[in-house]
Parts: C-alpha cells; sequence; structure tokens
C-alpha cells in the first residue's frame, strides 16, 4: 500500500469515527471531510474527492452562511477540483460565483489576496477555455495588484505563480519572445527567493522548456 493510500485509509477511518460519535460538532465533521477531500485530490480521486468538497460546501452553507469565508473556501476547492476533471464550464461558473462574493464580502475587496487568489485560478479556466485574451488582462490585474500588496509583493510565491502562468498565457497567444523573457525573469526571482529547488522553480523551467520545444 502507497503511503497516500494509508493515508486516505486513515483520513477515512477518522472520518467514520466523527460520524458515528455522539460528540463530534459539525465543524468538525466538516473540518474531518475536507482532509479526506484533500487527500483524495492529492491521489487524483477527483470524483469521491468532489462530492465530499460538495458537501462540505452544503453543511457550510447551511451553518455559516453563503457568504461565510469558509464556504467560499469550500467552494474554491470544489472548483479547483472541477478544473481538475476538465469540467470547465461548472469550475467557470463556481470560480465566477466565489470571485464576485469575495469582492463584496473582503475588506480590501479587489485586492484583497483571497480575491486575487480566486481572480488567479478563475484565469486559469479561461486559458483552459482558450479565452487567452480575457485570460491575459485579469493576469496582468491580479499580478499589478500583488505586486504592490502590502502582504504579497513582488516576489511571494502567489506572485510569482500569477508570473509563471502570465508567461505561459503570453506563449499561447504566439508571443514567445515576451513569454520567454518573463518566465525567465520570473525564474531568476523565484530561485533567489524561494529557492532553486522550490516546486514553484520547477514548474516555471518546465514551462520554459515547453516554450522552447514548441
Amino acid at each position: 500500500m502507497s503511503a497516500s493510500s494509508a493515508r486516505v485509509d486513515e483520513l477515512r477511518g477518522a472520518l467514520e469515527a466523527c460520524q458515528q460519535g455522539t460528540r463530534a460538532t459539525s465543524a468538525v465533521v466538516r473540518a474531518a471531510k475536507t482532509a479526506l477531500a484533500k487527500a483524495l485530490y492529492e491521489s487524483e480521486e477527483f470524483d469521491e474527492s468532489l462530492r465530499l468538497f460538495r458537501e462540505v460546501a452544503a453543511a457550510c452553507a447551511r451553518a455559516l452562511g453563503a457568504e461565510h469565508a469558509e464556504t467560499l473556501s469550500a467552494r474554491n476547492n470544489v472548483a479547483g477540483t472541477l478544473l481538475s476533471l476538465h469540467r470547465l464550464d461548472e469550475a467557470l461558473c463556481e470560480y465566477t460565483d466565489v470571485l464576485a462574493i469575495r469582492r463584496r464580502v473582503e475588506q480590501e475587496g479587489d485586492e484583497s489576496p483571497l480575491t486575487l487568489a480566486t481572480r488567479k485560478r478563475f484565469a486559469m479556466v479561461l486559458m483552459k477555455q482558450s479565452f487567452h485574451e480575457r485570460a491575459l488582462v485579469e493576469l496582468e490585474e491580479t499580478l499589478a495588484m500583488q505586486e504592490r500588496h502590502v502582504d504579497l509583493g513582488p516576489h511571494h510565491a502567489s506572485t510569482l505563480m500569477t508570473r509563471r502562468w502570465l508567461g505561459v498565457c503570453l506563449h499561447r497567444l504566439g508571443r514567445a519572445d515576451e513569454a520567454r523573457e518573463s518566465l525567465r525573469q520570473t525564474l531568476a526571482a523565484a530561485e533567489e527567493h524561494l529557492g532553486a529547488h522550490a516546486s514553484l522553480a520547477g514548474r516555471i523551467r518546465a514551462s520554459l522548456a515547453a516554450l522552447d520545444e514548441s
């Protein structure tokens, strides 16, 4: 049995224990479901992961309200799993709803780190649907706000990830020279501020390799 399978079994058992117990609160059950759903997602068992994330989102909405941070986080997980299942129209609808709510309820509105993270994922769905021009606008605006945000800045991992996707988007638009320069600058920043062995640096190198092979 692989380590990931063992982890899934462990978390499945923990959830069953919570559900059978008389003292487990709804919050504890939601947390156990979320942990199991994330482990299933990491094991690429997306269908069951999606079912659990949806159950958590519905339970959060009932207990906490549709605009509560925990509800929005759960819906974000639903959207991300739909994206991994290539159910792009559904993922786009989910991200659109979450993004609209975050813009309205977050104290910083459009410039909240949570709003910006959702907007980046929204742009990724647009790219997968080949709406590259629209995705580019979303990524450029998101990046500008991330770079000037006091809690993020130009060298934060989330900001650098947006820069990576911006380079990928430029590549898909046929702007190879701009894409290559953008990705090289992003890689240099990632290696300097996150480390040469950081997973993000590896993803940027892969994006550069794909560009050079095209």
